[in-house]
């Protein structure tokens, strides 16, 4: 450790999936802002970076190669970034028996947006479809015990109860209606 005197940009290589797991989807809507290619070249070697070391999609992840396959302009790298989602993603999901929109402090909630966009744009695979409608209801039956209508009447949420509220309801919309939080956008892909 070196202690600086004033603020000072340091590069060096990145080591953690983190960071572009959860900023990927960023990068593309950037891209696609933008028009240039060079931003979405970016984003490329970003999510080929990813793609390498990622072990598995969940949460945030998993919305960031949703916007890689949506947005990229290549498409051999759609199709890569489809079977990548199929293979490191949909399996998983598929042969999961358990409340897996629980799981991560509650950011495995944002997986029912990327079963929604699955089942939507890499076919019609009734496995995720049941995986739809078994997380959709538990989430938002007012019946269920882990819906969202049990956390709402509590004075205060712990800060797993929140990230589990947010991520749930980020992907509501996109239950309700396909790749509507990505229609500001327009130019995805149909």
């Amino acid at each position: 450790m070196v202690p600086l005197d004033k603020p000072t940009r340091i590069f060096a290589p990145e080591q953690n999936t983190y960071t572009i797991g959860c900023t990927l989807a960023a990068a593309y809507a950037y891209a696609r802002l933008t028009g240039d290619p060079k931003d979405e070249q970016a984003a490329q070697r970003d999510a080929e970076w990813l793609m390498a070391r990622a072990q598995n999609l969940h949460g945030a992840f998993v919305e960031s190669f949703l916007y890689a396959h949506a947005f990229t302009t290549d498409e051999q790298q759609r199709a890569k970034y489809a079977e990548f989602l199929r293979t490191h993603f949909v399996e998983a999901m598929c042969s999961n028996q358990t409340d897996w929109w629980q799981n991560s402090a509650g950011r495995s909630a944002l997986n029912l947006d990327g079963l929604v966009y699955c089942y939507a744009h890499l076919g019609q695979d009734p496995r995720v479809l049941a995986q739809i409608i078994s997380a959709t209801s538990a989430l938002f039956s007012p019946h269920s015990p882990q819906s969202l209508y049990q956390l709402r009447n509590q004075p205060a949420l712990s800060v797993d109860e929140g990230i589990y509220t947010c991520f749930s309801y980020c992907s509501l919309p996109d239950v309700i209606q396909p790749m509507i939080t990505m229609k500001p956008f327009e130019r995805v892909r149909q």
